[in-house]
């Protein structure tokens, strides 16, 4: 599959996990629900690993040390973002301001702007301007919620 289908695919599911992840807030404890759909998300990567492993030998990029300290701090960070981000649902957060200040600051703008400044990755014109494009949408979704 071609990355624009994956990334296509990506961005369906993920707004399937938005969703159900909205309507979830006030109807289950936040514990219990992150739990459950964070062990469920567990399962299906673990199987495609052990797929990949034992029946077709190969491995697409070593483990290593490094790779697992990043895994389990990235674990530890949406863990605890599931639980609050149940919580905002559970005190009447909603779906059309919630995700879109999380997710054009805290999976857009914020990670691209710590990628160029910290890791050097390449930034062109066009890329911050859309960036700071998300960042006016962001500001314009907080002062209409006000």
């Amino acid at each position: 599959m071609s990355v624009l289908t994956l990334t296509i695919i990506s961005v369906l599911l993920y707004s399937l996990f938005a969703i159900f992840l909205g309507r979830m807030g006030g109807k289950i404890n936040e514990n219990i629900g992150a739990s459950i759909f964070t062990g469920l998300s567990a399962i299906l990567p673990l199987l495609y690993y052990f797929y990949e492993k034992v029946v077709h030998k190969t491995s697409t990029v070593v483990t290593t040390s490094t790779g697992v300290i990043y895994a389990v701090l990235a674990g530890l960070a949406i863990a605890a973002w599931n639980v609050l981000v149940i919580i905002i649902f559970a005190r009447g957060g909603n779906l059309s301001y919630v995700f879109p200040v999380i997710y054009g600051a805290g999976a857009i703008a914020i990670p691209s702007i710590v990628g160029w400044l910290f890791f050097k990755e390449s930034l062109t014109l066009i890329q911050g301007g859309g960036i700071a494009l998300i960042l006016i949408g962001i500001t314009m979704v907080i002062f209409a919620k006000l």
